[in-house]
């Protein structure tokens, strides 16, 4: 925490699990919903309550591409489920934690090509980003009439091709790599209880950024809202195993 300097007190996410947050059925992120203006609870430290404020699997809500027909948490049961994970990290014994090392160890040598490898796919991922985003502007473009519809269509088409090859890449380098994961040392109980403190003491920005210096990834599970809601993929363990996604229309 030390470390993360001045950044820790950043002010831009708006939830503690903001971004962290990933559907189980589709791997895709998961976006916010406020419960009707006319039900929800007083306002909590500026922010709306927690209990009225629900994750919601985005791929689902938007082209309706998710395999599983998405998932859903309230903001209030995912950090029920979360403080109870730290909870179980905290409390592990000396014994365990040791083995856990031992494991965690073995999976960290990493050759340099397996390093070349993993920057590819950084790369591949802000390319499609940048996909996305000059196919939100050619939208806009057509709609202020400044390109013909005609033009718009071929150059999605260009852009289309460029993702589709994109992808292949991407899942052929996922399977070169075997998602072999990159990890860091596991906290001390001390730190851990530590954490717990400050994620309890903290506001919703700040409690994103004590999550993000933990976890890797949340995978949010179909089903009520009981401990196997979560599966909470920290830092220091092996990455979630990589959930294919039928392509969005706008994607």
């Amino acid at each position: 925490m030390a470390q993360s300097g001045r950044s820790f007190f950043s002010n831009r996410p708006r939830y503690s699990l903001s971004r962290h947050l990933r559907c189980s059925g589709c791997g895709g992120r998961m976006q916010t919903a406020l419960r009707n203006k006319k039900y929800r609870r007083p306002p909590f430290d500026g922010l709306p309550n927690p209990l009225d404020v629900t994750f919601r699997c985005a791929n689902h809500i938007d082209s309706k591409s998710c395999p599983a027909n998405g998932t859903y948490i309230s903001l209030a049961v995912a950090e029920k489920w979360f403080l109870e994970w730290l909870d179980r990290e905290a409390q592990m014994s000396e014994r365990e934690t040791e083995a856990l090392a031992a494991r965690m160890a073995a999976l960290r040598t990493r050759s340099d090509g397996d390093q070349a490898l993993l920057g590819r796919l950084e790369n591949i991922q802000g390319q499609l980003e940048g996909l996305r985003t000059k196919d939100d502007k050619l939208t806009d473009a057509v709609l202020a009439e400044l390109v013909s519809e005609d033009s718009a269509r071929r150059k999605r088409t260009e852009l289309e091709t460029q993702r589709q090859a994109l992808i292949r890449e991407q899942t052929e380098l996922r399977t070169k790599l075997k998602e072999v994961p990159v990890q860091q040392p596991r906290p001390s109980r001390m730190d851990l209880l530590t954490a717990r403190k400050i994620y309890l003491a903290a506001g919703q920005a700040n409690r994103r950024e004590l999550v993000s210096k933990l976890v890797r990834e949340i995978r949010v599970n179909k089903g009520g809202g009981g401990p196997g809601k979560l599966r909470v993929y920290p830092l220091w363990e092996a990455p979630p195993p990589w959930v294919p996604r039928e392509p969005s229309s706008d994607s």
